[in-house]
């Protein structure tokens, strides 16, 4: 799996990012990812990988493969 996303992001409060994710190989069984925010009170992620800011802070994205 890759994910396209810039190392170091600075988002203003109420402003958001995409984060995509490509899925190798082309014919996995299982193409699923799942996103969360350790710190969703800083900053959210939806499950399209929308990253949006809610406060001042610092976060870390972590993504998963579903099952």
């Amino acid at each position: 799996m890759y994910i396209e996303m810039p190392e170091f992001t600075i988002l203003n409060i109420g402003d958001s990012i995409k984060l995509n994710a490509t899925i190798t190989p082309d014919n996995a069984s299982n193409k699923g990812v799942f996103w969360s925010s350790r710190t969703p009170s800083i900053a959210s992620v939806n499950q399209q990988g929308q990253v949006t800011s809610h406060k001042a802070g610092a976060v870390t994205q972590r993504n998963r493969f579903s099952r």
